[in-house]
C-alpha cells in the first residue's frame, strides 16, 4: 500500500494491472474518479455488458481519450 503523510493507507479502487484498450462495444459505463484524498490518482472504471469491471490506464490511448471527452 502506498502510504499518506500520518501513515493511513492510500484506498483506490483500482488495484494491480490497468489495461490499456478494450473494445468500447462490450463496455456498459465508464466511471471516473479524480485524484482525492483517498486515492493519489486519477482512475477509470468500465463496468461490462457482462458486469465486470476493469480498470482503464489514464495514461494509457483509450483513458486518455475519455479524460478528454469528459472535460
Amino acid at each position: 500500500f502506498a502510504q499518506f503523510p500520518g501513515g493511513r493507507s492510500e484506498k483506490c479502487l483500482c488495484r494491480g494491472k490497468l489495461i490499456q484498450s478494450v473494445r468500447i462495444k462490450r463496455i456498459q459505463k465508464l466511471e471516473v474518479y479524480p485524484n482525492s484524498v483517498f486515492c493519489a490518482k486519477t482512475e477509470i472504471i468500465a463496468t461490462m455488458k457482462n458486469g465486470k469491471k476493469k480498470c482503464l490506464n489514464p495514461e494509457g490511448k483509450l483513458g486518455k481519450r475519455f479524460l478528454m471527452r469528459k472535460r
